[in-house]
């Protein structure tokens, strides 16, 4: 979601997953499968800000899960 404010505008992602796999999956996502996603949102803030200009972090992000 995009959220204007005065000081400019909020870019705000919400992103649901599950994994097969019960605990094997739930053990590969805190050993692989996280770092990857929080890898991905590393690269797109580092776009954003590219392509954008000046980008500054609100807050820190919701923790990811299985």
């Amino acid at each position: 979601t995009f959220q204007a404010t005065r000081d400019g505008v909020i870019v705000r992602d919400e992103v649901r997953y599950r994994l097969p796999g019960g605990p094997l999956g739930a053990l590969l996502h805190w050993l692989f499968i996280r770092r990857q996603i929080e890898g991905i949102f590393d690269y797109r803030e580092e776009r954003v800000a590219m392509l954008l200009g000046d980008v500054k972090p609100v807050g820190e992000p919701a923790s990811t899960r299985t």
